[in-house]
């Protein structure tokens, strides 16, 4: 019982805010946008060609953590990086969970029949109408606001 009315609770609270402020974005060019940029060298990302390897939300600071790395080797176990490989790791300030949805009923193994390459592949990650960022992997589907997203290059 308590469940449903603090959901209740949620939904009403999101209900009273119509949009939020689109995030600063930095660490990139002004024109760019948070699925296809380009890094300070000056080498274009599109984000459809990583894997997101890691999602923290971190709630004392109020930040959400996503890591994307190039895919390199699509066998597991491979340890041996190229020069071409990079990560792409995108930290988002006063971060608010508006929407997290798995595939399937919580946290599980993806399909063995998944090929590896396919396991956080990156289907889309945009701003919405609304202000808020959707981020749509393969298996997990997030909606967030944020006020400033810093983009980092390793």
């Amino acid at each position: 019982m308590f469940r449903r009315r603090r959901k209740e609770a949620a939904d009403q609270d999101l209900d009273s805010v119509a949009s939020f402020p689109k995030p600063e974005l930095v660490g990139i060019a002004d024109d760019d946008d948070l699925y296809e940029f380009f890094t300070p060298a000056g080498e274009r990302i599109y984000l459809h060609d990583f894997r997101c390897t890691d999602i923290s939300f971190r709630p004392r600071e109020c930040e959400l953590v996503i890591t994307f790395e190039s895919p390199g080797d699509d066998e597991p176990g491979s340890v041996e990086p190229s020069a071409d490989d990079l990560t792409v790791v995108i930290t988002f300030e006063q971060a608010r969970l508006l929407h997290w949805e798995d595939e399937g009923d919580g946290p599980r193994p993806l399909p063995a029949e998944w090929p590896w390459g396919v396991r956080g592949q990156v289907n889309g990650m945009g701003l919405n109408s609304d202000g808020t960022v959707g981020l749509d992997l393969m298996n997990v589907g997030l909606v967030f606001s944020t006020t400033r997203a810093t983009y980092e290059f390793r």
